[in-house]
């Protein structure tokens, strides 16, 4: 079978489209709409508090799934039922200030091993503990621990979380851990 170049084109230009929607926008491209904003990668970004009248622009823009951090008092529970309106996967794992447990670890661990969780925005109200969580996120998934500490920093981390990270990281041999 013969494929012009016409429909070769065609094809990678559709394709391109898919995968540039699909990836998580720059600070540009958000307008306010989350505090402290931070693309950490083509698929995960970090922040803190969304404006909730405009989830329908984070959709818009791409993001697929919200991971929540923030206790219920914190406003949890309204943003629940709108991101679940504007039709996000929502998905809430609650970490008082501190160290997060081990079960919300776990938890998080499985939500962004989800083949199904597309695009997705970490936060809470100031991006601290979005920050200690990404950190463990890559701790866990093999990057060093320190190279971890130091992203989770950039996306809001505080200097006094750092031992959370490496508590909850486990135990791995390495030149940098």
């Amino acid at each position: 079978m013969r494929f012009s170049i016409v429909s070769i084109l065609c094809a990678s230009f559709f394709t391109a489209t898919i995968v540039q929607a699909a990836e998580t926008p720059f600070a540009d491209k958000i307008g306010g709409i989350v505090k402290s904003y931070n693309r950490a990668s083509d698929k995960i970004a970090t922040g803190g508090n969304i404006s909730l009248s405009r989830l329908n622009r984070l959709k818009d823009i791409g993001f697929q799934t919200i991971i929540d951090f923030r206790l219920a008092r914190e406003g949890a529970g309204q943003e629940a039922q709108a991101a679940k309106r504007a039709g996000f996967n929502y998905i809430h794992i609650p970490i008082d200030k501190g160290a997060p447990s081990q079960e919300a670890v776990t938890a998080f661990m499985k939500a962004m091993k989800d083949p199904k969780r597309g695009t997705v925005l970490l936060h809470c109200n100031t991006g601290s503990r979005t920050g200690m969580m990404y950190a463990i996120y890559l701790a866990k998934e093999g990057v060093p621990v320190q190279l971890a500490i130091d992203a989770g920093k950039a996306a809001g981390m505080l200097d006094s979380q750092a031992a959370s990270v490496r508590k909850r990281a486990g135990k791995r041999r390495g030149l940098l851990n």
